[in-house]
């Protein structure tokens, strides 16, 4: 859905996106990651025209962004910044006027909209009486009005409370899975990003560190799970042979290099003890990313 090729934008002697690749995959929901000043809203705006890069290329759905922005961004859905609406005028009419900035629809879609984000019973209201959740469905219908296959969302979930945060997770759950949209999501949440994103990338100081899906982070370096009954007696086993290397609680154990689940489980089961649970212990997204960050990995 988006490729990008050798993307730069400097800011004066301030480089802002150092040449990076990026290729986000149709039909995922792909997470942009980094710090303030990693160069993720400069990223988006090449993408979205807001900005024209230095060098590089852009590709939306197979058209040249930049060689013919219209048509590339025509099927493109975008919340970039803070949404602004007139507080004065409803929910509809505020997406009648954007509709008509840009490219007019019927009535029917602005309801349609409506109902997809959950705002078909106050879309008559002035967003002055609108909640911040109600605010963002409304920033996210505006999105959706030129029927888009691709969705840009920043910060999707600023500012939510726990309840908002998760409504508006299940509705871009909802519009990935059942209106078949990419969405590409900026975010500083990673435990939102870990619940909602298929693929990530992640980004320091202009410089693409990582890319590719969540599946693929890689496991906690020798740490797994090892739970047997009686409870201890493993790691007292395995403390003896001299694989085991550092302990916490009682099942949480990292073993010497070379040394895997199934050689532990092998000294559990042949000492006659009860295999409860096995198995390595996943990096989290958190500690993927502290690492990532704080490494000395180029792109």
């Amino acid at each position: 859905m988006i490729e990008i090729r050798g993307l730069a934008k400097s800011y004066g002697p301030r480089l802002a996106v150092g040449g990076i690749d990026l290729v986000v995959p149709r039909g995922r929901i792909f997470g942009l990651l980094g710090h303030n000043g990693a160069g993720k809203s400069t990223t988006i705006g090449c993408l979205l025209g807001h900005l024209f890069p230095d060098q590089g290329s852009i590709r939306v759905n197979g058209t040249d962004a930049l060689a013919d922005r219209r048509l590339a961004l025509a099927r493109v859905g975008a919340i970039f910044e803070t949404p602004a609406f007139y507080e004065y005028l409803s929910g509809l009419r505020n997406l009648r006027i954007f509709a008509e900035c840009t490219a007019p629809v019927p009535d029917s879609r602005l309801l349609e909209v409506a109902r997809i984000v959950g705002l078909a019973d106050r879309i008559h209201d002035r967003v002055g009486r609108y909640s911040h959740g109600m605010r963002q469905r409304l920033a996210l219908a505006q999105a959706l009005l030129p029927d888009p296959e691709l969705l840009i969302v920043d910060e999707p979930t600023d500012g939510l409370d726990p309840e908002g945060i998760h409504e508006i997770r299940t509705l871009l759950l909802h519009l990935n899975r059942e209106h078949a949209l990419t969405i590409l999501l900026s975010s500083h949440l990673l435990s939102e990003v870990e619940l909602l994103c298929t693929d990530i990338a992640v980004m320091r100081q202009g410089r693409l560190l990582y890319s590719g899906p969540m599946s693929g982070l890689p496991r906690t370096e020798g740490w797994i799970i090892l739970k047997t009954s009686p409870a201890g007696r493993a790691n007292e086993l395995l403390r003896a042979k001299g694989w085991l290397e550092e302990q916490r609680g009682e099942d949480r154990v990292r073993l010497r290099p070379g040394i895997g689940v199934a050689d532990a489980v092998a000294v559990a089961v042949a000492a006659g003890l009860r295999v409860e649970a096995a198995h390595p212990i996943e990096m989290t997204l958190e500690e993927f990313y502290l690492q990532t960050v704080h490494g000395d990995h180029d792109a």
